[in-house]
């Protein structure tokens, strides 16, 4: 099974103190760094999240969590200090993360925030395979940019999961009609992956326990609430339509449970 975590930003210099208690020398220099305060906090808020996430997992303290980075920059468990097998990915938006963790394969997670892209031809061209680009042209003006970031972060979703930057030619990865194919297949070497966008899919009504440090610095701070009435998750939902996402791993289809952090 995979877990995607939806996570929304919440702005409180109070939280982001505690939060940023969680993060190790090195990801306070990276914050540090940023230029612009908005930046600097989404960074903090999302890495203390993403550390309570897998805390959890691992039944650890998130300051616990040591990582490693591939040669593209994508962080992955430092197997001197975590023996687990266990593949996560994040991806943030516009005031919005998606966390994406599995414990059978890679993973790779994208999310966009719904918007008119600008120049989009232009872009379609050095993104979209053929095909792709006719699929879209062939949509009424006021959806194809909705239908550009469904093949977009399919495809983003796709070189993280298996380790690739923006190098790559996303025009070597092909998806078909991107409002009919819940589930794409692609082969990149001996590997299958599956491939599907997850915009509008509904989440559980309970929220996972975290990490108890995380738990009751946010619960003490007001910041973390149980999803817990058909009201709210109706909420969440529609919020959810504001934003496009893919995911993608390897193997055959796996069961995805969704889970909100409000």
């Amino acid at each position: 099974m995979i877990k995607v975590f939806h996570i929304p930003f919440r702005n409180n210099a109070h939280v982001l103190a505690g939060l940023k208690e969680v993060l190790n020398d090195e990801e306070i220099k990276r914050a540090d760094r940023f230029i612009f305060k908005q930046d600097q906090s989404q960074f903090i808020y999302f890495r203390a999240v993403l550390r309570g996430v897998l805390g959890e997992q691992l039944s650890c303290h998130p300051k616990d969590i040591y990582f490693k980075y591939s040669s593209k920059g994508k962080p992955f468990l430092d197997p001197f200090y975590h023996t687990e097998n266990l593949f996560f990915n994040l991806s943030h938006t516009k005031m919005f993360a998606l966390i994406a963790v599995s414990d059978i394969s890679r993973v790779g997670i994208d999310v966009e925030y719904s918007r008119p892209v600008p120049h989009l031809d232009r872009i379609m061209k050095t993104t979209l395979s053929l095909c792709e680009q006719s699929y879209v042209q062939s949509l009424p003006k006021d959806e194809r940019s909705r239908a550009f970031l469904r093949y977009w972060t399919k495809k983003e979703a796709l070189l993280k999961a298996i380790g690739k930057g923006l190098e790559c030619n996303q025009m070597d990865y092909t998806f078909g009609d991107c409002r009919k194919e819940a589930n794409s297949a692609i082969c990149h070497g001996s590997a299958k992956w599956i491939v599907q966008n997850i915009l509008g899919s509904k989440i559980c009504a309970k929220n996972n326990k975290f990490s108890s440090y995380l738990v009751n610095e946010l619960c003490r701070l007001n910041c973390l609430q149980s999803v817990s009435t058909k009201t709210k998750v109706e909420h969440v939902n529609n919020q959810m339509q504001r934003y496009i996402a893919a995911i993608a791993y390897e193997g055959t289809p796996l069961h995805i449970r969704h889970i909100y952090i409000s």
